[in-house]
């Protein structure tokens, strides 16, 4: 299975592997649950006061639900 590609397939793939119904996710985040049905659909993002928050009751890291990637990227330096 291809790992979800975009911030909002992420966070719907891992809202649903957490058992989460949007209007639960919603109440938790104390956000109305439109916003978590545009987040999904892609219409809207999350607001940066939110994905702490959202990464947490997810079980990833902020990095990862909004990039998709487990860790920071290191940058590699020549010597």
């Amino acid at each position: 299975m291809v790992p979800p590609q975009t911030l909002d397939e992420r966070i719907r793939s891992l809202r649903m592997k957490q058992g989460l119904k949007q209007n639960e996710l919603a109440r938790r985040l104390r956000v109305c649950k439109t916003a978590v049905c545009q987040w999904e659909m892609g219409q809207t993002k999350p607001r940066p006061e939110h994905l702490e928050r959202l990464a947490g009751i997810l079980g990833v890291t902020r990095n990862r639900l909004v990039s998709g990637l487990a860790r920071s990227p290191q940058r590699r330096y020549r010597r």
